[in-house]
């Protein structure tokens, strides 16, 4: 890891001790105090400002809504952007885009921003235009874009060469996506961008297709019914787009069948969530895929009919996020042994992973690399 990453890291790590104390005299104008935003815990969620968890609010972020241009239309989407309080102008962070799942918007991933930023992120989060695949695409591409862009008014706090991406369902396959997509100065793909995107956390799930792959939650391959002009046809009508994989990324997935082909059941297979995990270990790239034990398709983001008692799968979430995103963005190598160990954030790590969908580790590194991560007996 480079010098400057490791420097930024003590300094974020600062800035989460301070961040209480200096909140008010870093304020600009603009910027609206998260925690202080938050609604009180015994509100109804009114379906824009969601509640917060204590776990969350031991830190405290600055927030501001933001329009984020989108090239492809030419119209600008609705966001927000956090940061860490008390950050000065200059301490060049890293940053990351977060996108919401098909039918969502900006709100349900407000926990995962909020979080981030009280612990040395900047964060950005904005709904996407409609729900097609390309909305999702073009808004994260538009995100990324954003957060390297000297209009963002907080430009001053961003280091452009450490810029990550987070989605969940179609803005997994969006994440993804954009890993392989960013990468590239031109679409003849003929020089790679100096600012790349750096890390890629991807919530039900990392794919290898954009259409979707075994390890996604609809439209796999195994609801293929059709070639046309000799590439396989999903059942949506849609035809293949293959990922390439070029940075560090990261999958979690839910305890359950992720294949939900239209006409016909499938039996689970228990590898069947490491499709682009595979692809990323043939890439010779950092991966991890990890099936959290109990969660569904919806653990990942934060929806308004849930009570107060639904946040555990979230703090998870989060600090597996933060341990990746501290890895290959903020520049600490220790952080990725918090992932790697017998003990999964304060618990055994069979118990936090699903026993019945295998996970997976491939970190040359360290010296790791196992389709069966759920259990240590083989598996460093």
């Amino acid at each position: 890891m480079r010098t400057k990453a490791l420097l930024r890291t003590t300094v974020a790590a600062a800035l989460v001790a301070v961040a209480a104390v200096a909140a008010s005299a870093s304020a600009d104008a603009g910027d609206t105090d998260g925690v202080a935003s938050c609604p009180a815990a015994s509100s109804q969620w009114n379906g824009q400002n969601p509640w917060c968890y204590p776990w969350q609010t031991d830190s405290d972020w600055l927030q501001r809504t933001v329009a984020v241009p989108s090239p492809a239309d030419g119209t600008n989407l609705s966001g927000t952007e956090f940061r860490p309080a008390g950050a000065p102008p200059g301490a060049t962070l890293p940053a990351v885009a977060i996108l919401h799942g098909l039918g969502g918007k900006e709100y349900s991933v407000w926990w995962l921003a909020r979080y981030l930023a009280g612990h040395g992120y900047v964060a950005l989060t904005v709904t996407t235009a409609s729900n097609s695949a390309a909305a999702f695409t073009n808004a994260m591409q538009s995100m990324v874009d954003y957060l390297r862009s000297p209009t963002n008014p907080y430009a001053a706090f961003i280091d452009p060469a450490e810029i990550g991406a987070i989605g969940h369902s179609a803005g997994a396959r969006a994440a993804s996506w954009v890993q392989d997509n960013d990468y590239w100065t031109d679409t003849a793909h003929t020089a790679v961008k100096p600012d790349h995107v750096a890390a890629v956390v991807a919530l039900d799930n990392l794919t290898s297709n954009l259409q979707g792959d075994s390890g996604t939650y609809l439209l796999a391959p195994q609801c293929t019914l059709s070639q046309a002009a000799g590439q396989p046809v999903y059942t949506s009508g849609f035809a293949s787009e293959p990922i390439t994989p070029r940075v560090p990324s990261l999958g979690m997935a839910s305890d359950d069948n992720s294949v939900t082909c239209p006409e016909r059941n499938l039996v689970a297979d228990p590898s069947e969530k490491e499709a682009a995990w595979t692809a990323w270990r043939a890439a010779g790239l950092d991966t991890m895929e990890l099936v959290l034990a109990g969660t569904n398709h919806l653990s990942f983001d934060q929806d308004a009919s849930r009570t107060f008692t639904h946040d555990a799968h979230l703090e998870l979430i989060g600090e597996i996020a933060k341990a990746w995103l501290d890895t290959y963005l903020g520049g600490d190598p220790t952080a990725i042994g918090a992932l790697t160990g017998p003990a999964l954030f304060g618990a055994p790590r069979g118990s936090q992973l699903s026993t019945q969908l295998h996970s997976a580790a491939y970190l040359p590194q360290l010296g790791i690399d196992c389709p069966t991560f759920e259990t240590t007996a083989g598996c460093s």
